[in-house]
């Protein structure tokens, strides 16, 4: 019986993950601008990026420019995480040095009270958006929700840039 079970609860969490990995790539696919989070190593340093993925599209090689990373397409920059490693030169490093993310006291201070649920509950609205920062209730700092953008994708949220609105959406895990 409790290998029925045991099967059974294995097959279903499969299935999920596998409409969730469509779900996404549907996303990926749309004209929607994922946003990843990647390391970046330069020299004796690593520093965590958060950025829209067509900023590394020329990484890829774009428009017959120099392959930096030739083995790496379109499709394979939008699947890096924050477990990934990019090792750049200091052109590359230059460039990307302003998305460099780096802690907030203010969106740590919630995540270590509230947790991820906090966050959310704080940042986003009834759309998973964040909250406009006309709002009275959020007044982010793009340093800030570059920030609580990583911390949500180290808990397997997804998000991207809506093609039409310019906002940032996040996907639930």
């Amino acid at each position: 019986m409790s290998i029925v079970l045991i099967s059974f609860y294995l097959t279903s969490r499969r299935s999920r993950d596998k409409e969730k990995e469509e779900e996404l790539s549907k996303l990926y696919k749309s004209t929607n601008t994922p946003i990843i989070s990647v390391n970046v190593k330069w020299q004796d340093s690593t520093y965590c990026v958060v950025l829209e993925s067509f900023h590394l599209d020329s990484v890829s090689g774009g428009n017959k420019k120099k392959k930096f990373y030739p083995t790496l397409s379109y499709e394979k920059i939008t699947k890096l995480s924050y477990e990934d490693t990019l090792f750049v030169d200091s052109l590359w490093f230059t460039k990307l040095k302003e998305y460099i993310v780096t802690p907030q006291h203010r969106i740590d201070s919630i995540y270590k009270s509230k947790g991820v649920k906090g966050l959310v509950s704080t940042y986003f609205d009834k759309y998973n958006a964040f909250i406009p920062s006309y709002s009275q209730d959020s007044l982010l700092s793009l340093q800030e929700k570059r920030y609580v953008i990583n911390i949500l994708q180290r808990h397997q949220y997804s998000f991207f840039i809506g093609c039409e609105s310019g906002d940032t959406f996040m996907i639930l895990p």
